[in-house]
C-alpha cells in the first residue's frame, strides 16, 4: 500500500470553497471581500487555500501569500505575514514595477521591506498610519492593474501588528479589486487568545466573511484515503483509522503514510505517527529536518546548510529525500517550508535537550555573523534562539535590540513585551549593563514609554515606579530626580494624584537650581504641568516661569516648549486668548527643533481643545485631526493625550451630524487592553447610544468596571449609560447609574468641576420622565420623590456654574448649554414645561456658525412639546418638523420613536402642511395579550394585584401572574417603568 506522491486531492470542502471563490467574485466586481478561514489544526486549511489560489490564478489574479510563524511564544518580527507577501509581490513580473514605485513614494514601506536594518533613528515618519496607509495605498494601486488575493496563513501566531494592520484593510478597503483571506487554528483559541476579540469584530464588518471547516464525515474521509492510496485498505484498519483521524485530512493522510511502509500497527499517537515518518528518512536526512525544525517553520536554505554541517552532495540528497516524502516543500524564497506546523512541532519536540540547546546556538552564532548569504538575522530571532540556546547575555542584546525595532515601526506592543523579557533576564545576566549599555532603571523607562504608548497607564506607572526603586535618593539623587519626571507623567494619566503630587514635590529640592540644567529645567516644568493640573495657578505659574528661564539659559528644548504650554493654559484661564494662542504658536516652534514628541502632543492636544471649548467645531476638528495623524505616526495613539486627541475629533463630528465620519472613526479602533479598551468602546458607544443600536447595552455594560480606573472614562461613559437608561424608560437605573457616575466625578475632579453640569442636566431628564409619569397615575409619592432629587442635581450644576474651576476660567459655551437643558428639564420636572426655558436650551446648542446638530433636535423635541402644552400649535408643528428632519438624517432611532410617540399624543400629523411627516422608527413589538393590555391599562392607573382582580373578575393570583408575565415581556423591574414603557410606545394614552 504506497502513497502517491502527487498533491492531495480536495475532498468534501466544495461548499466552504464556493464561499470562498465568491469572495474573489466580489473583488472582481469591486467589492473587497475579507474570510476568515477557521479549523482545528490539519483539518484541511492550507490545502482549501491552495485550491483557492489555484482557482484565483485561473483567473488572472494577483495571488499574494503571507505566513505568520510561532517563535518562543509570539515572537517573531512585527508585519511578518505582510512582509512575505509584499516581498512577493516585488519579485513578481505582474506587480514588481508597481511595487518599485509605491516603495520608492512610501518610505514606511520601505523600511517594512527592509526588516532587519532599522536603526533607532528611523525618523518621524514610524508609526502605525503611515505604515497601513502604505499598504492600503499599494493594494489599491495592484488592484487598478488585476484583481488582487491576498492570503494570510495561520493569523492565530500573528503580532499584534499584524492583527491591526488585517482589521484596519477589513474596514477602509472599499472599491479595490481586493480579496484577502486568513486562515487560523481555531482550537488554538482559547478564552483569553489575542485573536478572539479580533474576530468577533471583523465578524460584524460588512465584507467580511467568517468560514469553519468542520470534521470531514465518513464518507468523505474514506474516499479521501483511498484516493491517497494505491491498494485495498482492510475494513479493520479503514475502521481504527476513521475513528483516530476523527474527520481530520491531515491525521488520516499522516496515519496512512506512516503504515504505508510499515510492517507494524499504526502508532497511537500522531506525534509517534509524524516522527515514525521521519525515521523512514536516511540517517542524514533526520539529521537535516531536525536541524531545520529548529529554525521553526521554514529555513533558508544556505542557513540550513551551514547549520546542518553537511556537505552540499549529501544536503542536496537528504533534502530530496525529505522532499519526496512530503515532510518539506520547496518554498518561493529558495528555502523549505514543513509541510505542516504540527510536523515541525513534533520534530522540534522530539530532540534531546541538549542537542536542542546546541542548534539554538548554532543559530545564534549564524544570524549573528556579518555579510552571510542568508542576511542578518532579525532581533527577535536572534533572542529566541539566545534564550532557547540558554546565552542569556546574547538574548539580553538582542530583545534590547529588538524592542528599538519594533518602536521604530510604530509597534509598542511587541517593544514593551521585547523589554519586559529583557528585565526578567537582567539579575540572571552577569554585568548586564555592559551588554546594553545602559542601567536597568533606564531600561525600565524605555519600557514605561513603551506601555504608555500602548495604552496601558497603569502598567507605565508601575515600571516607572520600579526603576526609582533601582536609584537611590541619597546617594544619587540626580538620577532620582530624572526618573520622577516620566514617572509623575505616568501618575497624572492614572489620576493618581496624590502620588503625583509626592513624586513631583519630592524631585524638586533634589536638583539645584544653579547652575541651569536640563534637569533642573525639566523637573520644575513636570511640578508646574502638575500644579496647572491640579487648579493651582499661582504656583503653576511661579514654577513654570523659572522653569522657562532656566530651559533657555540650558537650550532644554523640550522643556522650554512644555513651560510655555504651561503658561499659555493659565493665559486661557485667565481669558487672554491672544495670548494664549501666541504663547502655544512659539511652544509649537520650540518643541518642533526639540524632536520630542510627547511635549508636541501636548501642544497639539491644547490646540484642539481650546476652539472646542468656544464651540468652533470646525477649527476643533481641524485641529484634532493634526494631532491624531501626529499621534499615529510616532505610536502615541493610545497615550493620554493621543486618546483624548481621537475623543475630540469624535465629539466634533458628532456634534456637526457628521455621524457617517464617526461610524467610520470608530471602525478603525486598536484592540487594547484594560482601561485602555474602555475608552476605545466608549467612543464607539457614542454613536450607538444615539442610533439605539442593539449592541448597545452589551458594549456599556463592558465599559462599566472600568469606571474606578478613570474618572474620565467615568464621566464619558456614564453620561452615555444614563442616556441609555433613559431612552429605555428606566429611570431607576439611570438615576443609579448617574449617582455612581458623579460620585466618581466629584471625588476625583471636586464638588464643583464643571463636568458636573452635564450628569445633573441628564440626570434631571430621567427625574423629570419619572415625575411626569407617576404625576399620570396618581404617584404622588414618587413624582415628590424625582423632584428632591431633581434639586439636588440642579442645586449641583448652579454650584458648579458658579464656583467650578473651567479651562478657560469661565464656563464655556457646551458648559452653558447643558445648564439651559438642565434649568429646562428642572422646571418639565415640577411640572411646568416652560416654553422660553426650552428656547434657550435649543439655543445653548447653537454654536454659532456650528451647532450641536443632535441635541439642537432633542431641545427642539421637547420644545414641540411644551409649545403644545401651552396652547401654541403651529409653532410646535414646526419645531416637531425641525426635530424629525435632523433625527431622520442621522438615523437617531431613540429620538424619532420619541418624535412619533408626541405626534401621536398631540394628534400633530394634520397639522403638516408640507407633506406627511417622515416616517419614524417603530416601536419594538410588545407580544401582549389582549388580557395583558387590560393589565397593563390596570398597572397603569395604579391598582393593586387586589383591585385589577376584582375589575376583571380573576383571582389575585392570576392577576399577580399576568403582571408579572407583561412585566417580563416589557423587560421593566417596577410598576411605574411598566407604565412608563407603556405610555412611551404608545400602548396607551396618557391621562388628559
Amino acid at each position: 500500500m504506497s502513497r502517491r506522491a502527487s498533491t492531495p486531492p480536495l475532498i468534501g470542502r466544495q461548499a466552504e470553497l464556493a464561499r470562498l471563490v465568491g469572495l474573489l467574485d466580489e473583488a472582481a466586481a469591486g467589492r473587497p471581500a475579507v474570510g476568515l478561514l477557521g479549523g482545528d489544526a490539519g483539518i484541511g486549511k492550507t490545502r482549501t487555500l491552495g485550491e483557492l489560489c489555484a482557482v484565483a490564478e485561473e483567473r488572472g489574479f494577483l495571488v499574494l501569500t503571507g505566513q505568520c510563524v510561532e517563535l518562543g511564544g509570539g515572537g517573531g518580527l512585527p508585519y511578518l505575514p505582510f512582509v512575505d507577501a509584499l516581498r512577493a509581490a516585488s519579485v513578481d513580473p505582474l506587480s514588481a514595477e508597481t511595487m518599485s514605485k509605491a516603495v520608492g513614494e512610501r518610505p514606511a514601506l520601505a523600511r517594512l521591506l527592509a526588516l532587519g536594518t532599522i536603526g533607532a533613528d528611523a525618523g518621524e515618519d514610524s508609526g502605525q498610519l503611515p505604515l497601513f496607509s502604505g499598504v492600503l495605498s499599494v493594494l489599491s494601486q495592484l488592484s487598478a492593474q488585476v484583481p488582487v488575493l491576498l492570503v494570510l496563513e495561520d493569523v492565530h501566531w500573528a503580532d499584534r501588528s499584524s492583527r491591526d494592520l488585517l482589521a484596519f484593510l477589513s474596514r477602509t478597503l472599499r472599491q479595490e479589486q481586493v480579496a484577502i483571506v486568513a486562515s487560523y487554528r481555531s482550537d488554538d483559541l482559547h478564552r483569553r487568545h489575542a485573536l478572539r476579540p479580533v474576530l468577533t469584530e471583523l465578524a460584524r464588518v460588512p465584507g467580511v466573511e467568517r468560514i469553519d471547516l468542520p470534521p470531514l464525515p465518513d464518507r468523505d474521509m474514506i474516499r479521501l484515503v483511498a484516493d491517497l492510496s494505491d491498494a485495498p485498505i482492510p475494513e479493520p484498519r479503514l475502521a481504527e483509522l476513521l475513528v483516530r483521524a476523527e474527520g481530520n485530512a491531515f491525521f488520516a493522510e499522516e496515519l496512512l503514510a506512516a503504515s504505508a511502509d510499515a510492517a507494524s500497527e499504526v502508532p497511537g499517537e500522531l506525534a509517534d505517527v509524524l516522527l515514525g515518518r521521519v525515521e523512514q528518512l536516511s540517517p542524514t536526512a533526520q539529521h537535516v529536518v531536525r536541524v531545520a525544525s529548529v529554525a521553526g517553520r521554514s529555513v533558508n536554505h544556505a542557513l540550513l546548510a551551514a547549520a546542518a554541517g553537511v556537505d552540499a552532495p549529501a544536503l542536496d540528497e537528504a533534502l530530496r529525500d525529505a522532499v519526496g516524502r512530503q515532510l518539506l516543500y520547496a518554498d518561493s524564497t529558495g528555502g523549505y517550508t514543513f509541510r505542516h506546523a504540527l510536523l515541525q512541532e513534533a520534530i522540534y519536540s522530539d530532540l534531546l535537550p541538549g542537542e536542542r540547546t546546541r542548534l539554538h546556538s548554532v543559530y545564534v552564532d549564524l544570524l549573528g555573523r556579518p555579510g552571510q548569504p542568508w542576511g542578518c538575522g532579525s532581533a527577535s530571532d536572534l533572542a529566541y534562539h539566545s534564550l532557547a540556546g540558554h546565552d542569556l547575555g546574547a538574548a539580553l542584546k538582542a530583545l534590547d535590540r529588538a524592542a528599538a525595532e519594533a518602536m521604530s515601526l510604530g509597534a509598542p506592543f511587541e517593544a514593551l513585551r521585547h523589554l519586559e523579557q529583557a528585565l526578567s533576564l537582567w539579575e540572571r545576566v552577569p554585568d548586564a549593563e555592559s551588554l546594553v549599555g545602559q542601567p536597568r532603571w533606564r531600561l525600565g523607562l524605555r519600557a514605561a514609554a513603551a506601555a504608555s504608548a500602548s495604552g496601558e497607564p497603569a502598567r507605565a506607572v508601575a515600571l516607572a515606579e520600579e526603576s526609582l526603586t533601582q536609584v537611590d535618593k541619597i546617594a544619587d539623587p540626580l538620577r532620582y530626580a530624572e526618573i520622577s519626571v516620566p514617572l509623575n507623567y505616568y501618575l497624572m494619566t492614572t489620576d493618581a494624584v496624590d502620588r503625583a503630587i509626592e513624586v513631583a514635590s519630592a524631585a524638586l529640592p533634589l536638583v539645584p537650581s544653579q547652575p541651569p540644567t536640563p534637569l533642573r529645567a525639566a523637573v520644575t516644568a513636570g511640578y508646574a504641568r502638575t500644579m496647572l493640573n491640579l487648579g493651582h495657578y499661582a504656583e503653576a505659574g511661579r514654577v513654570a516661569e523659572e522653569a522657562l528661564e532656566c530651559a533657555r539659559a540650558s537650550d532644554s528644548l523640550a522643556e522650554w516648549a512644555d513651560a510655555l504650554t504651561t503658561l499659555a493654559m493659565l493665559a486661557e484661564k485667565s481669558g487672554d486668548g491672544d495670548l494664549t494662542e501666541e504663547l502655544l504658536d512659539k511652544a509649537r516652534q520650540v518643541a518642533g527643533r526639540s524632536g520630542d514628541a510627547v511635549v508636541q502632543l501636548r501642544i497639539l492636544h491644547n490646540l484642539a481643545i481650546i476652539p472646542l471649548d468656544h464651540g468652533d467645531l470646525r477649527l476643533a476638528l481641524e485641529r484634532s485631526v493634526t494631532g491624531m495623524e501626529f499621534a499615529e505616526r510616532h505610536g502615541l495613539s493610545l497615550s493620554g493625550w493621543g486618546l483624548q486627541l481621537r475623543h475630540y475629533r469624535h465629539v466634533c463630528l458628532f456634534a456637526l451630524g457628521q455621524w457617517d465620519e464617526v461610524e467610520q472613526l470608530s471602525s478603525f479602533m486598536p484592540r487594547v487592553g484594560g482601561v485602555v479598551s474602555g475608552f476605545v468602546m466608549t467612543f464607539a458607544c457614542t454613536l450607538l447610544v444615539a442610533r439605539g443600536d442593539a449592541r448597545t447595552a452589551r458594549q456599556l455594560a463592558r465599559v462599566q468596571p472600568f469606571w474606578v480606573e478613570d474618572v474620565l472614562l467615568a464621566h464619558l461613559a456614564g453620561c452615555l449609560a444614563v442616556q441609555q437608561a433613559t431612552w429605555d424608560g428606566q429611570p431607576d437605573r439611570a438615576r443609579e447609574l448617574n449617582r455612581t457616575a458623579m460620585d466618581l466625578v466629584s471625588n476625583a475632579w471636586g464638588h464643583d468641576s464643571i463636568a458636573l453640569v452635564r450628569h445633573a442636566a441628564l440626570g434631571l431628564a430621567a427625574e423629570a420622565d419619572r415625575a411626569v409619569l407617576a404625576r399620570a397615575i396618581g404617584d404622588h409619592a414618587t413624582a415628590a420623590d424625582s423632584v428632591e432629587v431633581g434639586e439636588g442635581l440642579f442645586e449641583t450644576a448652579t454650584h458648579a456654574m458658579l464656583s467650578g474651576k473651567a479651562r478657560t476660567g469661565t464656563p464655556g459655551v457646551e458648559a452653558k448649554a447643558w445648564f439651559a437643558r438642565a434649568t429646562a428639564e428642572r422646571a418639565r420636572l415640577a411640572g411646568d414645561n416652560d416654553v422660553e426655558l426650552w428656547r434657550a436650551a435649543v439655543a445653548g446648542f447653537d454654536f454659532g456658525d456650528d451647532s450641536d446638530v443632535y441635541e439642537t433636535a432633542r431641545g427642539r423635541w421637547r420644545l414641540a412639546e411644551a409649545l403644545m402644552e401651552a396652547g401654541n400649535r403651529d409653532e410646535a408643528v414646526e419645531q416637531w418638523t425641525l426635530a424629525v428632519a435632523a433625527a431622520e438624517r442621522l438615523a437617531a432611532a431613540p429620538l424619532l420613536r420619541a418624535l412619533e410617540d408626541l405626534r401621536r399624543r398631540a394628534r400633530l400629523v394634520a397639522a403638516v402642511k408640507d407633506g406627511a411627516p417622515a416616517k419614524a422608527a417603530a416601536a419594538p413589538s410588545t407580544a401582549l395579550t389582549p388580557r395583558e393590555l387590560e393589565v397593563l391599562r390596570l398597572v397603569a392607573e395604579g391598582r393593586t394585584n387586589r383591585q385589577i382582580g376584582a375589575a376583571l373578575f380573576i383571582s389575585d393570583k392570576t392577576a399577580s401572574v399576568h403582571v408579572s408575565n407583561l412585566m417580563a415581556k416589557l423587560g421593566v423591574a417596577s410598576r411605574t417603568e411598566a407604565a412608563s414603557f407603556a405610555y412611551r410606545e404608545g400602548l396607551l394614552l396618557p391621562p388628559a
